[in-house]
C-alpha cells in the first residue's frame, strides 16, 4: 500500500536533483509550460468507495486561473460538476476518469489517462473536491497535500447576489448578469434559466439558473461551461484517510507547500521512508508565493 510519485516537469525537460530515497520514481515530462513543476501523488492501492447516489445532470466547466500573479500567467484545467438529488460533487475531470479506472485495474488507469495527467491536470488541485450534502447543507472539502489527505468540513455558503438587467447570449444559453462577494473575492456570474438548477462551479450557486460562466473582479479566476449532459454518473465518496482541518489551516499549509515545496513534502514524509533530496545533498531554495487561493481567509 502506498503511492506512485509522478514528476510533472515543465517544457519536457527532467530537472536535474530530483531524487527519492526508499522507492525508485517513474518521470513523466510535462508538455505545458507549468511551474514550478511538482509531483503529482498517484495511489497504487485502492482505498475502496461508497456509492452515494447517480447524478441527473453534470457540466463540464473549462478553469483558467493564474498561476503566477507577478507575471499574470495562467493554467487552464477541464472541472465536472456532477448534480444529484442529495448529493452535488465538483473535481478535477481527469482525477473523475481516474477513480472510474483505477476501481478495475490501477494500470488500465494509467496507461489510459497517463498522458492527461501530464498535460492536462495542474498538480496542486488534482485532488480537490467539493462533496456538497443538500439535505443538510454542508460542502467537504477534500484535497492532498504533498501525500497526504486533508478534509474540510463546513456550512454550504449562502452568496447574495446582486442581479442586473444585463443579459448575453453565451453559447445555445441565453444568460443574465449577477454579482456577488464570496471567499475575499467579488464575484461575476452569468447564469440561464433554460437549466433550472441552482448551483454553478466550485461554490458558486444560489441563482435561479444554472451558471454557464463565472470569473472574479480581478480575473485571477474563470470558469465556464463546455458541455451539459444528462447521462448517469456516479457521485462517489473515495476512503481516503483523511485528516480534518480547518480552512484556515488548509490556506496556511497550502501557503507553505507554495513556498517551500521540499521542506513541507520531507516533514510530511516522515517515518515513510521517502525524501526529496537535492543535487549532491543540496537543498532547495525557497520560492515566491505568487499563486493567489480561490477562497482567501476571511479578515
Amino acid at each position: 500500500m502506498g503511492a506512485r510519485f509522478f514528476f510533472l516537469v515543465s517544457c519536457l525537460i527532467v530537472l536535474p536533483g530530483f531524487a527519492l530515497k526508499g522507492q525508485s520514481s517513474m518521470v513523466i515530462t510535462h508538455n505545458r509550460e507549468i511551474s514550478p513543476s511538482r509531483p503529482v501523488f498517484l495511489d497504487d492501492y485502492y482505498y475502496g468507495e461508497k456509492l452515494l447516489e447517480d447524478a441527473f445532470i453534470s457540466i463540464e466547466y473549462q478553469k483558467t486561473f493564474m498561476w503566477d500573479t507577478l507575471s499574470r500567467k495562467t493554467c487552464t484545467t477541464t472541472d465536472i460538476l456532477l448534480v444529484g438529488s442529495n448529493w452535488v460533487k465538483y473535481q478535477d475531470l481527469v482525477k473523475f476518469k481516474y477513480d472510474t479506472y483505477a476501481k478495475v485495474d490501477y494500470d488500465r488507469a494509467e496507461k489510459g489517462l497517463g498522458k492527461a495527467i501530464t498535460s492536462d491536470v495542474y498538480w496542486a488541485s488534482f485532488y480537490d473536491v467539493y462533496l456538497m450534502d443538500l439535505s443538510r447543507k454542508e460542502i467537504q472539502f477534500s484535497c492532498r497535500l504533498a501525500a497526504e489527505d486533508y478534509q474540510v468540513k463546513e456550512p454550504a455558503p449562502r452568496l447574495n447576489w446582486s442581479l442586473s438587467d444585463s443579459t448575453r447570449v453565451i453559447g445555445p444559453y441565453q444568460c443574465q448578469h449577477a454579482t456577488s462577494t464570496y471567499g475575499g473575492r467579488r464575484w461575476h456570474a452569468w447564469f440561464t434559466l433554460d437549466v433550472p438548477i441552482p448551483l454553478g462551479p466550485w461554490k458558486l450557486g444560489g441563482l435561479p439558473g444554472l451558471i454557464v460562466l463565472a470569473y472574479d473582479e480581478a480575473r485571477q479566476y474563470e470558469f465556464e461551461a463546455l458541455s451539459v449532459s444528462d447521462e448517469a454518473r456516479p457521485i462517489n465518496l473515495i476512503n481516503y484517510p483523511y485528516r480534518t482541518i480547518t480552512r484556515k489551516q488548509y490556506n496556511k499549509m497550502f501557503q507553505e507547500l507554495m513556498e517551500d515545496y521540499y521542506t513541507f513534502t520531507n516533514s510530511h514524509l516522515s517515518g515513510s521512508g521517502f525524501q526529496y533530496i537535492g543535487e549532491k545533498g543540496s537543498k532547495y531554495p525557497k520560492e515566491s508565493m505568487t499563486f493567489s487561493l480561490i477562497e482567501k481567509d476571511e479578515k
